[in-house]
Formats: C-alpha cells, structure tokens, sequence
C-alpha cells in the first residue's frame, strides 16, 4: 500500500516550490519562479508562508549595490516532509533481532525501549516516592504518550493516548515487553499491571498503577 508523506497535505504551489528546493539545495527567488512558473511576487509570498511554517530558511547574499539576494533552503522540518524510511528500516531491524537467541533479543528490545524513554526516565532520578507518580505522569506526558489518568482506590489506571512505538509494536511484541519493563522503571513501584493493549485491538494502552498514598 503506498504511503503517503506529509508534503501531500501542502498547498500543490507550495509542494512543487519545496521540490525544487529538495533537487537544487539552494535556490533564489528568481531559480523558483522560474521553475515553477510564478511571478517573482507570487513566489515571494509563497516563500515567506513557507519560512513563517519552519519549512524554508534563506540566507542573504549581496551581490554589491542593491537589495540582497535571497537564498532559500529546506529546514530540518522542511526535509522531514519527504519520504522517509526509518520505520521500515527499524522493522527490519527487530526482525533480525528476533531471529536471535532469547537472551540476545531481550538486551536489544531494552535498549531501544530504554531509548525511548531516556529523556523520561533522566528527569525522574532522585524524584521521591511520594512525589513519584505525578512527576511520571509528566514526563511521559512531554515524551508524547499524552496519559489519561482515572483513580480505582489505591489505583491509578493510566491510559495512553499515543505510543510512539506503535509503528513497530504489532509485529514485535518484544518492544511492548520492554516498554512495559521501563514503565515500572518510570513509576517505581512493583504490581504495575497492563489493563489494555493496542496490540490486541484496545483502543489505548492502559496500565494499572498502585499509587502511595
């Protein structure tokens, strides 16, 4: 099935000046209204809407008296609008991985849980228990896995409203086994239990948290 890469949701005009950016580097905006048959104002205005998005930087080139030339290129974010291929690349990856002995597969499995959860395991060292549980909830929350949190008396079910992993979870479960390790990891406490699993066809992942009063 093809996959469709989030230049596909740009202005068309505006797609087809990123593309001519994507094959020459650095283009003015003379090169851009040229290639994509605008007007130079036309194409300034397209090109400043493009740089107010993040998607284009330019630099000035001056070239003696006059007004300086504008030298336009894609940013970070720009580039990332482009096909990539990192998740079938990881896939392929885990399933090398899992054709590995048991001992093996869970080492990797962890580190890449662990790597992604580092940014949320880092900000709580040090955190005291009784502090604990709120301090997870945020740094899961800045992490991306937009938590719900409800209380069942000494309980708190958790839900995740997003799982960054979920590109690669369905066909290596492995990656949840880890991601689940690291969660008692993020709460400290033992007795965390899954109460829901995308996996299986939840909508959310939830998991059961006993909370210190």
């Amino acid at each position: 099935m093809a996959r469709h890469c989030s230049l596909d949701l740009l202005d068309p005009t505006r797609r087809v000046l990123m593309t001519i950016l994507k094959r020459h580097g650095q283009a003015s905006t003379e090169t851009l209204a040229t290639e994509a048959f605008l007007s130079i104002g036309a194409t300034r205005q397209h090109m400043q809407a493009l740089v107010d998005q993040g998607l284009v930087a330019f630099d000035l080139e001056r070239r003696g008296p006059g007004r300086p030339r504008h030298l336009f290129s894609l940013t970070p974010a720009g580039q990332a609008l482009f096909p990539q291929f990192y998740e079938e690349m990881a896939d392929s990856l885990l399933a090398a991985v899992e054709a590995e002995d048991h001992d093996v597969r869970d080492r990797v499995f962890n580190r890449v849980a662990q790597a992604q959860m580092r940014r949320t395991l880092a900000r709580l060292e040090g955190i005291e228990p009784s502090t604990r549980f709120k301090a997870a909830i945020s740094a899961l929350e800045d992490n991306g896995y937009f938590p719900s949190v409800t209380m069942e008396g000494n309980d708190a079910r958790v839900s995740f409203l997003h799982c960054p992993l979920m590109g690669v979870a369905p066909q290596h479960p492995g990656v949840c086994e880890a991601e689940e390790r690291c969660m008692r990891a993020a709460f400290g406490v033992e007795g965390i239990e899954r109460a829901a699993h995308r996996v299986l066809g939840d909508s959310v992942c939830t998991y059961l948290v006993p909370v210190e009063a």
